[in-house]
């Protein structure tokens, strides 16, 4: 799977989580246990997907550099 879609999969899946959560919300308010829960799991969610993305961006870069570096060789 590629990263952009894995990527838009969590997005998804956050995205469901805090629906989710706003619907326990308002449904039971007496009880907000699922509700911190939920919205718990989806902020653990969001905040690992920037990780990720902070850490495979900055490979792909590595690599682009790298490639750039072989194409175009600086001569000193």
């Amino acid at each position: 799977m590629d990263f952009r879609q894995t990527y838009s999969l969590i997005t998804v899946l956050f995205l469901l989580l805090a629906i989710a959560a706003m619907v326990v919300f308002f449904v039971t308010p007496e009880d907000r246990t699922w509700f911190y829960t939920l919205a718990g799991i989806a902020i653990v969610i969001r905040i690992g997907q920037y990780i990720a993305r902070f850490f495979f961006n900055r490979n792909l870069r590595k690599e682009k550099r790298k490639k750039l570096r072989e194409q175009f060789p600086i001569e000193e």
